[in-house]
């Protein structure tokens, strides 16, 4: 039983140890870049499908008129795209040091960053379900349009 407590005891200290060093390099990420380099990418991905989706809500706004329910579906899910993609980019830029470089204000950050973390990785997922929802339905709205002209005149269920 005394070798199960030790290894026990062990395994904690190990996890203290790696969470020390990877919060130790977080900080350093901070303090000589103003951010983590994890949300720096997550902010340009976010910049980028913000555009993507505003760019889509655009196109359904003047090419198709009147707007059936497949194409205001997929407004739909560029807009909640857009508000996620938002979102993150406000997360992620609360978690970005804007003034001169501080070790104290690295600190603050980088504890910050590992509190709003389990937050962001949330924001992910739901960003990432709904990406994948909007590809889908882009991929439906395609086929559809590709294969109208071999429909019967009657048949608009793809659409719908």
């Amino acid at each position: 039983m005394e070798s199960l407590a030790v290894l026990s005891v062990v395994c904690n200290v190990i996890q203290v140890v790696d969470f020390g060093l990877k919060s130790a390099s977080l900080c350093k990420q901070i303090y000589e870049h103003g951010s983590s380099d994890e949300f720096t990418d997550l902010q340009i991905s976010s910049s980028h499908l913000k555009h993507a989706a505003t760019d889509l809500q655009k196109s359904i706004d003047t090419a198709f008129k009147p707007i059936t329910s497949g194409h205001y579906e997929l407004w739909s899910i560029a807009q909640k795209c857009l508000e996620l993609a938002q979102e993150l980019h406000q997360e992620t830029e609360r978690l970005t040091r804007n003034d001169e470089k501080s070790w104290k204000r690295s600190i603050l950050l980088t504890i910050k960053t590992v509190k709003r973390k389990p937050a962001i990785l949330a924001i992910i997922d739901k960003l990432s379900n709904y990406q994948t929802l909007l590809q889908t339905r882009l991929l439906v709205q395609l086929l559809y349009v590709a294969y109208t002209p071999f429909l019967p005149r009657n048949t608009n269920t793809l659409a719908t």
